[in-house]
């Protein structure tokens, strides 16, 4: 409502603090470009007392040290190393799936949280977990068990010889406290935090895919073409990173969803120095800045009158191509973008490859009656349920 009012750009507080509140994307890029704009405002201070000080709420200087040092975690071999992983996992899925055909619409959201949450944690804590029935009895106790693998990992810390080439999460967190640059409690909340991160908005971004496919058939039968085109044989096919490359309209479909379910629709951060704009505004230090990603996703001039439809053509190359490269971040940009930007965009493309090659979704809620939660990351007052068919 405020953006209709003030536009892109406007000024309100925040108890005591001023609050700018920005959907420009020039504007945008300025301060996530920007070294005296790194800092998380202080709406995230809160989150040192639930999952400590992390990756995500670390101020200048310790966040660039602790970015550095995990950057290799996400390195291209790494990623490249749980494919495997990824593929057997989308099969355990199915398993699970399976059981919704033929019985009427399903939720799918626990199912999936329970999914993402079980693949981040082997993939951050370089384990398999024991027993897999006894993860997906509840979110809390699964979330559980990756605190207590963190505290056996870390037992075990000096007696296990990992591989010089080893640069799982995980490793890297028990290397430097091995030398003394962790904490024990740097280890947990770090490691705690990524598996956080990378399960919830995964899992949401899965869904509201097949969501909103399931709203939009027509746009789902045109993924189906193109996934038949590389996998002819339904059943446990293996999906490969070429194989990602190449799902040219899955990936529109993913960007389209992205666009306007954005993962998360608003970030924050703060001044340490005084910032001057290109629109003449001067930004003093101090003053805290969100970045309002849900609505600069569905700015009429910037993607058109149906920008509030969803629409893949949106990614055509032709159409993408004409926007600000700021226009567009659902993992943010700039100095502190995502870290497991690849990571997730990886685990989604092979779980939805492999979930719409077996089965075909449908449901008879409509876009328009979508009605979102302000929260950390876009929630559903109410998620539509799913009917599930096999394909052929």
């Amino acid at each position: 409502m405020f953006n209709k009012i003030y536009g892109p750009m406007w000024c309100s507080w925040l108890g005591p603090y001023p609050f700018v509140v920005i959907s420009d994307p020039v504007i945008v890029q300025e301060v996530l470009l920007s070294p005296n704009c790194i800092n998380k405002c202080v709406i995230y201070d809160g989150l040192d007392y639930t999952v400590g000080t992390t990756l995500f709420n670390l101020k200048e200087p310790k966040w660039s040290v602790h970015r550095k040092i995990f950057n290799p975690a996400f390195n291209h071999k790494i990623l490249m190393s749980f494919i495997p992983l990824f593929n057997e996992e989308v099969h355990h899925l199915m398993l699970t799936v399976d059981k919704y055909v033929g019985n009427g619409p399903a939720d799918l959201m626990r199912t999936m949280q329970t999914y993402t949450l079980y693949v981040a944690t082997r993939t951050t804590m370089r384990s398999m977990l024991m027993n897999r029935d006894q993860f997906e009895r509840t979110l809390v106790q699964s979330y559980q068990c990756c605190f207590k693998l963190v505290d056996e990992q870390l037992l075990s810390a000096d007696n296990d010889e990992r591989s010089p080439d080893s640069k799982y999460f995980i490793d890297i967190a028990i290397e430097n406290f091995k030398s003394d640059r962790f904490t024990r409690a740097n280890v947990e909340h770090e490691c705690g935090a990524i598996v956080f991160g990378a399960f919830e908005t995964t899992a949401n971004t899965i869904v509201y895919t097949l969501m909103l496919l399931a709203m939009f058939p027509n746009y789902q039968e045109k993924v189906y073409e193109e996934l038949i085109s590389i996998f002819p044989e339904t059943g446990n096919f293996n999906v490969t990173y070429n194989n990602t490359q190449n799902l040219i309209y899955m990936d529109m479909v993913l960007n389209e969803t992205m666009r306007v379910l954005a993962p998360v629709p608003l970030i924050a951060r703060e001044t340490t120095n005084n910032l001057k704009l290109s629109n003449g505004v001067t930004l003093p230090s101090g003053v805290q800045i969100a970045i309002d990603i849900f609505h600069m996703h569905r700015r009429k001039d910037i993607w058109g009158p149906e920008a509030d439809s969803f629409n893949p053509d949106n990614f055509l190359s032709a159409n993408i191509h004409s926007k600000h490269s700021y226009a567009f971040i659902p993992f943010t940009k700039g100095l502190r973008y995502c870290i497991g930007m690849k990571y997730a965009l990886l685990s989604i493309k092979i779980t939805l490859a492999k979930l719409l090659r077996n089965y075909k979704f449908a449901t008879d809620f409509k876009f328009e009656k979508l009605e979102f939660i302000e929260d950390i990351t876009l929630k559903l007052r109410e998620v539509p349920l799913l009917a599930i068919e096999r394909r052929n």
